[in-house]
């Protein structure tokens, strides 16, 4: 699955506008991933780009966060900008 190019242009305008608000760490996402059986994580990555295949952040594949994408490859994502009022 890919991301449209709506999406990925929506999310730089967002991240355009927490920088020029002042966000003290606009590229900081909790990041929840879950084990296959459902078991729920979340943690504060950095994102360290965007394009038409997701989001990128870097991690150890023997990590928690590593080894459970690795048994179910779908996260979910939130950024909080407080400083321009956008998640």
């Amino acid at each position: 699955m890919s991301l449209s190019k709506e999406i990925i242009d929506a999310f730089n305008k967002a991240f355009k506008q927490a920088r020029v608000a002042g966000e003290p760490e606009p590229t900081a996402m909790v990041l929840a991933t879950s084990d296959g059986q459902g078991l729920v994580t979340t943690r504060t990555v950095l994102l360290k780009a965007l394009d038409e295949n997701g989001f990128v952040f870097f991690t150890n594949v023997n990590s928690v966060k590593g080894q459970q994408m690795a048994d179910c490859p779908r996260a979910a994502a939130t950024f909080l900008w407080k400083a321009s009022g956008v998640q």
